[in-house]
């Protein structure tokens, strides 16, 4: 990955407390509705709303063209007519979804840019108009998320949390596929969270590394904890009665010989503490406790 990749930079200040993060990605919506789970998205955002939970997008928000759909409709040369009704048909989609994501508008903390979307006639695309309804920062194609606790007492340290997140790209069938791309990426560049979207898989670990802290006169080891996920994602890959071209025809994952996944999200919580230095009366060190929840 290039570091050029790396095109947004945010911050938000957030209070002395555990606080809960869910990515939601790769929800897909289409025309054709009954391959979503809307269901089951609508459950993760009244969870989230109870709970206070803040959001990442991971892209992928609503289905339209591809990579090389996209190309194909820049070239295809179609009227006007053609054109307006593919952005319709867009703007119906966005809409849908909106109404779905309302409860969660201002709570997000960037959006990034998907696999899948649609490109307006005013070049804004179904991403970025997403990103714009939920008052979110648009991330583009990878993001640093950088989350500062304001602590009560003046004298504590504030403790920071740095997220990197990626829609991600790629594939592989394995549950382990895109946590082997994380721990590539956790060699080139420095967070305490790594998120991927795209591969239709909610999986996390933790992992861990050791590095040496000195004062004047003695020496500790600290362990500083990690954590990689992929974020899940709501699209069906087998629907009973599916057809096309008038026959019975799977989904891509069915027709593909793909292992079904299961559908959902991960859910980060992330709480700041205040430790007292061992031995000390006084003095202490503000940290970070870090868990993943699928």
């Amino acid at each position: 990955m290039e570091l050029s990749s790396v095109e947004h930079l945010t911050s938000k200040p957030l209070p002395w407390k555990e606080v809960l993060v869910i990515p939601i990605g790769d929800i897909q919506l289409q025309q054709q509705r009954d391959v979503v789970d809307l269901e089951r998205l609508k459950e993760v955002i009244a969870y989230g709303v109870k709970n206070d939970a803040w959001y990442i997008g991971m892209g992928d928000f609503i289905d339209m063209e591809s990579p090389s759909n996209r190309k194909k409709l820049r070239e295809s040369g179609f009227y006007d007519s053609v054109v307006d009704a593919i952005d319709a048909k867009a703007e119906e989609l966005e809409e849908e979804l909106q109404k779905i994501l309302k409860p969660t508008v201002g709570r997000f903390l960037g959006l990034l840019e998907g696999h899948h979307f649609h490109i307006h006639q005013d070049g804004t695309t179904t991403d970025q108009r997403m990103a714009s309804f939920l008052k979110a920062p648009f991330l583009g194609t990878c993001a640093y998320i950088n989350l500062t606790f304001k602590p009560n007492n003046k004298s504590h340290a504030r403790p920071k949390v740095l997220i990197w997140a990626h829609h991600g790209r790629s594939g592989g069938k394995l549950l382990s596929s895109p946590l082997n791309q994380l721990e590539h990426v956790v060699r080139g560049f420095d967070a305490d969270i790594y998120l991927i979207g795209h591969h239709h898989k909610a999986v996390a670990g933790k992992l861990a590394r050791m590095y040496a802290q000195f004062n004047t006169t003695v020496g500790y080891l600290k362990n500083k904890e990690m954590i990689i996920a992929c974020t899940g994602s709501f699209l069906k890959g087998f629907v009973e009665g599916v057809k096309r071209d008038g026959r019975s025809h799977g989904l891509y994952p069915e027709a593909a010989m793909m292992n079904p996944l299961a559908l959902g999200v991960v859910k980060l919580r992330i709480r700041p503490t205040y430790k007292k230095l061992l031995g000390q009366e006084r003095g202490g060190v503000s940290t970070i406790e870090m868990n993943v929840e699928i």
